[in-house]
């Protein structure tokens, strides 16, 4: 089962982090400079609005003006025809403001028109607008309709008067919608390179400029910001068109006309560079992160190393040096180096007791000797380094009569006297060891043939001269066969059965002797005599 080291829990939950922050951060910078970009487009529109508003109306009172110059002139136009054409062609050379200029008598008949339009000459109009300004008498600005030729066009008139204050008529410029005109050109041109437009209405809501040429003469879009504006105010708002378009708007009235124009700019326009700022942003910090990570990735690893070191350890504590393996752990911070104090205050015991255990599973209760398991490994340890290792096998001779005469516990006194016998008897090198029930092996690292059948020949004088426990009214003997690694045997298991096949020829031989492994023999065994 796969699990999560503490190196890339770390690194995991910093890098987490580390994320977590950046894009909380990038989400508060979103935040608050969507609202500044939201709040500053309002106010630009407005003000924007509110400019072209004021532009437009000091151009309408120009044109007021001009209109009223050309009024004043046309006084005398009964006695002096010619001022007409020279006036309405003035109007429209010099100045080119209109798209053309005319003169309309008191009848609505165009009696004058400048020579880009000569077909007007003659015409009798019958238009709200003329209607009105003949009606009225005064300087006018008409809402706008549409021409018989299909034009949408605003006319702008002023009333002539003789100097006897008779109405002679007035005189008009026409200013053709969405056609080359300083109108047009004052309203067409502005400076965002975006989606942001605007539209013009007149009083009545209905289109005086739109980008879209088709919508002029229609009723502007109703929404809060056109009606907003219809109403004479000022100001900027946000709304959703009926489209669904998520809209910002700004709007102000042309005073002298009762016109408004409204500048609009979509959200998603708008926040566009923002967009695309957050993402410049996160790919000049991706760098950064990378490198926030691979320096969490080392400095965990300078974390989690002694505690991995301690863990190592904690799992083979058994070993002897253990010990000395975690003294040797670098715990450079407080929590390591508590861990690493614990595991020393405990090891010491769990190692006394893991001795005592060692040592009571490889040594025979009764004699104190190895007992088989330890006498397995000191042969594996003797093997393994390859000196040469003489073997005694020693057998107690007649040891069931002893029990049987005088009882296990006699026996058991026996076997403990010729354990001691041994073990006086034994180098400090040897390995003393109870094989199993009155059979008992030593190991003789060094050791030649000759001197461990002599030690062998000792032992059994010994034994058979040792005053034997109170219980044991006679005394006993014992029988030794001797070998030699690697004389008699390629290992060591191998030449301790040529030392029980001596044994067992010194037993089948009068018992009490000791008989030594002898390739030269004819039984592959001699005796050892106390001389020898």
């Amino acid at each position: 089962m796969f699990r999560l080291d503490l190196r890339r829990l770390i690194l995991w939950i910093c890098s987490l982090s580390v994320v977590l922050v950046l894009a909380g951060g990038l989400h508060a910078s979103y935040l608050v400079q969507r609202d500044l970009l939201l709040h500053n487009a309002l106010e630009v529109n407005r003000a924007y609005a509110s400019k072209l508003a004021i532009t437009t109306d000091l151009f309408l009172a120009d044109l007021r003006r001009y209109l009223a110059y050309s009024a004043d002139a046309l006084t005398d136009m009964e006695s002096q025809p010619e001022l007409m054409a020279v006036e309405t062609q003035r109007q429209q050379a010099q100045l080119g403001h209109f798209n053309s200029s005319m003169v309309v008598s008191p009848t609505g008949k165009v009696i004058a028109v400048s020579s880009a339009n000569p077909n007007l000459l003659g015409l009798q109009l019958a238009s709200e607008a003329s209607q009105q300004a003949i009606r009225t008498q005064q300087p006018a600005i008409s809402e706008p309709y549409q021409a018989n030729n299909g034009r949408w066009l605003i006319l702008y008139s002023h009333p002539i008067f003789s100097r006897d204050y008779r109405y002679l008529g007035y005189i008009a410029g026409s200013l053709y919608l969405h056609e080359d005109n300083v109108l047009d050109r004052l309203l067409d041109k502005h400076f965002y390179r975006d989606d942001s437009y605007l539209y013009v209405m007149d009083r009545n809501g209905v289109l005086i400029y739109h980008p879209n040429r088709r919508l002029l003469g229609q009723k502007a879009p109703d929404n809060e910001s056109s009606a907003a504006a219809r109403r004479g105010e000022t100001g900027e708002r946000r709304y959703t068109d009926a489209q669904g378009n998520d809209i910002l708007a700004g709007y102000a009235p042309v005073p002298s006309t009762g016109w408004s124009i409204i500048a609009e700019r979509p959200v998603t326009s708008t926040l566009q560079p923002l967009a695309d700022l957050l993402i410049a942003t996160a790919r000049n910090t991706l760098p950064l992160l990378l490198l926030s990570i691979a320096t969490i990735w080392v400095l965990s690893g300078w974390i989690v190393r002694p505690l991995g070191e301690l863990a190592s350890i904690a799992r083979r504590m058994q070993d002897p040096d253990s010990a000395d393996s975690l003294r040797g752990v670098r715990s450079w911070y407080f929590e390591a180096a508590e861990l690493k104090r614990a595991l020393l205050i405990g090891l010491a015991p769990i190692h006394h007791k893991i001795r005592d255990l060692r040592r009571e599973s490889t040594t025979d209760t009764l004699t104190g000797l190895l007992n088989r398991r330890g006498l397995d490994e000191a042969m594996a340890l003797l093997q393994a380094e390859g000196s040469p290792v003489a073997v005694l096998a020693v057998d107690v001779d007649r040891f069931k009569s002893i029990n049987d005469r005088f009882g296990h516990t006699a026996g058991d006194r026996a076997l403990q006297a010729l354990a001691a016998v041994m073990s006086e008897g034994s180098r400090a090198g040897d390995t003393l060891a109870r094989a199993g029930g009155e059979e008992f092996v030593m190991l003789m690292p060094g050791a030649s043939l000759r001197s461990a059948a002599a030690a062998a020949e000792r032992l059994r004088h010994r034994t058979a001269t040792q005053q034997m426990p109170d219980a044991i009214a006679s005394r006993i003997t014992i029988s030794v066969g001797v070998a030699r690694f690697p004389d008699h045997g390629a290992t060591l298991e191998a030449v301790c059965q040529r030392a029980d096949q001596a044994l067992y020829h010194a037993k089948n031989h009068g018992r009490d002797a000791v008989c030594a492994a002898d390739d030269t023999a004819p039984e592959g065994v001699r005796r050892v005599t106390p001389d020898a």
